[in-house]
């Protein structure tokens, strides 16, 4: 039976992938709002746990995506000048 765990923001994750989400969210946010996204020697570490996730469980990376994609909603809640142009445009 797979662990899983609740977030701050009530996003079930599998044991394992959080980082991997946190990433990916990481990556469309630093895209949206032109941050530069660079790689860390950090991060090499996180690869081969990553890949053994993804390799036991071929359907980890649409999770762990649609996973970031709620973090990144859930994100963008909290930026002003996001939420004014979603008035102004409506």
């Amino acid at each position: 039976m797979k662990q899983v765990r609740k977030n701050g923001a009530g996003i079930h994750i599998s044991a394992g992938l959080s980082g991997y989400i946190a990433g990916l969210a990481q990556s469309i946010l630093c895209a949206e709002y032109g941050l530069p996204n660079e790689l860390h020697d950090s991060h090499a570490s996180y690869i081969h746990h990553w890949a053994k996730i993804l390799r036991a469980d071929k359907t980890a990376i649409l999770h762990a995506a649609a996973k970031a994609e709620q973090a990144v909603k859930w994100l963008r809640q909290f930026d002003p000048a996001l939420i004014e142009s979603v008035r102004e445009a409506a």
